[in-house]
């Protein structure tokens, strides 16, 4: 099998596995690793989005001499099972790439964390992520990554100057406390909460404060995805809400909560909805305690036993093709419909929610995702709305491990899943 390879290569530090791939067509004399995916059985498209199969991660594992767990580290599909799918697509960078020109002047790779969008900052280096060409600023796409060069202007990525971060800034504090959260796995806030959680809560903060006035510095909080400067000082004010716990914190919703109006409002509210969905915390427990929680006595404008389309979406942490099948199947139904607006009980959005978390696993049964079940059972006629139809029902019975929280993760007991199938 290692026929194939005249010149094996070691990996480097945080690299993708498709790096790793492209430096070893390279060194082999490859101009591209279609060979490589061939053999692997893998399409070039799953593997420029860093995806692989069980399977052809077991051949590469053979082929290399890398350890099955070490590549598979290397791979989107980690920290698709660590996040879920639904926050790993929100937090991907998609179709384009931003490195740092100092590591790729040793050799030409890409790594893991710079494919994540709060990320912004190599922390070897301390410089400035590049995400457009230097010369003609067009954005650097996947392909022209892998040849090095600009596709516009020849310009070679290698040439980009690094700026430089100021090191006693707040925001190279703030990237290394979003490094230890997405790529460590590290909860640096608050002990009760684990990592996905403290990634949840920065994801929340950063939809609650876009709009409002920087607290690390000047101008207005924006979600522009585009503008990496404006994302980077997003989240950074994100991770400062809870450095010195609860001072910021309550430093900046008593800000909020000197500019109440009705958008503002209905973030405090998707917040706490949040809030209440995670686990017991000592955040939990001082934004319930405290008068900086939004004081529902003043906004008589809004019907507080109803929730929005984008709330509602928001609290069962759905898409919206996902939310829209309930809808169609019934399943989910609003409460009332006034023009193209739309608003969801609440008491039955929670309880939806509360359904779909899943008990702790702790049965000997065989265990399939939920995910894994509808691609499985398609065919059989199983989707997700008779997934989530029959949980409500009690008919099949959802149950989670200790590290999942997202749909995607439940795992279902496969053998009275085959039985339902059967008898309809």
């Amino acid at each position: 099998m290692n026929k194939l390879l005249n010149r094996n290569l070691s990996k480097i530090e945080n690299e993708t596995l498709a790096s790793f791939i492209f430096r070893i067509s390279k060194g082999n004399d490859c101009s591209f690793p279609s060979t490589i995916c061939s053999f692997l059985d893998l399409s070039t498209y799953d593997l420029q989005k860093n995806e692989f199969t069980s399977n052809s991660l077991s051949v590469l594992s053979e082929l290399t001499d890398q350890s099955l767990s070490n590549l598979r580290m290397m791979t989107n599909s980690f920290f698709i099972d660590a996040f879920g799918e639904v926050l790993f697509e929100e937090l991907i960078i998609k179709n384009n790439v931003q490195y740092c020109p100092l590591c790729v002047s040793v050799e030409f790779h890409h790594q893991r964390n710079w494919a994540f969008i709060p990320i912004s900052v190599c922390l070897k280096h301390n410089v400035f992520l590049i995400d457009r060409c230097c010369n003609c600023h067009a954005k650097i796409s996947l392909n022209s990554y892998w040849y090095e060069s600009c596709k516009k202007c020849d310009f070679k990525y290698k040439d980009a100057v690094a700026v430089p971060i100021d090191s006693k800034s707040f925001e190279l504090i703030s990237q290394k406390k979003l490094y230890e959260i997405i790529i460590e796995m590290k909860a640096p806030f608050f002990k009760e909460l684990s990592s996905l959680e403290h990634l949840k809560l920065i994801l929340n903060s950063r939809k609650l404060i876009t709009g409002l006035t920087s607290f690390t510095g000047e101008g207005r909080l924006e979600n522009y995805f585009w503008d990496k400067t404006t994302l980077s000082h997003l989240y950074a004010n994100c991770i400062w809400l809870y450095f010195n716990f609860p001072r910021n914190f309550n430093m900046a919703f008593n800000r909020v909560n000197t500019q109440l109006n009705y958008l503002v409002i209905n973030k405090l509210k998707r917040f706490e909805y949040y809030l209440e969905s995670i686990s017991e915390s000592q955040i939990q427990t001082h934004y319930a305690n405290t008068t900086i929680k939004l004081q529902r006595n003043s906004d008589d404008f809004m019907n507080i036993d109803t929730i929005s389309y984008e709330d509602a979406i928001h609290l069962l942490n759905f898409r919206h093709y996902q939310f829209k099948s309930l809808e169609r199947a019934k399943i989910i139904n609003p409460k009332f419909t006034k023009g193209n607006v739309k608003r969801y009980t609440l008491i039955e959005i929670k309880r939806l929610h509360k359904i779909l978390e899943g008990e702790l696993d702790v049965g000997d049964f065989n265990k399939v995702t939920f995910k894994k079940a509808i691609s499985k059972y398609r065919q059989l006629g199983f989707s997700f709305e008779k997934a989530v139809l029959w949980i409500t029902q009690k008919k099949l019975k959802p149950y989670r491990d200790a590290e999942s929280l997202d749909l995607d993760g439940l795992l279902l007991d496969e053998d009275k899943l085959i039985e339902l199938l059967d008898a309809q």
